[in-house]
């Protein structure tokens, strides 16, 4: 089935945090929606106008960050995660911002494991970084995590 990326709004919210809720371990709270939402841009797959995946990303003149990238467990494998990376990529070009990155918890690079993030992010470009440990402050804690980056063409 079909699907095209557009802007999230309010009616989204419901499959927003259903598609969070099974994609992690630890999910985003209503709260951190409306702060990511208030600080940073959320584009939406859609297939027949519903949701079937995400990403959150923030920006400035040096690099888009992404927060956030999450594809609905039966629509993965059907390109919708590359798309949003191509998305995330075309803002990027378009606005001068030469470096896309994002931060995965080292728990999540094991390649084999069904949450490995690895093998997906290197297909669509991303080159992995040394481990760092990172405060996660909806957490509460700090969590070693992997850098992944990319250039912008």
């Amino acid at each position: 089935m079909a699907f095209h990326i557009r802007f999230a709004n309010g009616l989204d919210m419901p499959y927003l945090l259903d598609i969070d809720l099974k994609s992690f371990d630890e999910e985003f709270g209503p709260e951190m929606w409306e702060m990511l939402g208030d600080i940073g841009t959320i584009r939406v797959a859609a297939s027949a106008n519903e949701p079937v995946g995400f990403a959150i990303y923030q920006h400035d003149a040096e690099s888009l960050f992404i927060n956030r990238l999450a594809v609905k467990k039966d629509r993965r494998r059907q390109g919708v995660g590359s798309s949003l990376i191509n998305d995330c990529m075309t803002f990027a070009k378009d606005n001068k911002i030469p470096l896309i990155e994002t931060r995965v918890p080292e728990c999540w690079c094991c390649p084999g494991q069904p949450q490995d993030a690895t093998m997906f992010l290197k297909a669509v470009g991303f080159k992995a970084g040394k481990l760092t440990k990172r405060e996660y402050e909806h957490l509460g804690e700090a969590i070693c995590c992997i850098p992944f980056t990319r250039w912008v063409r």
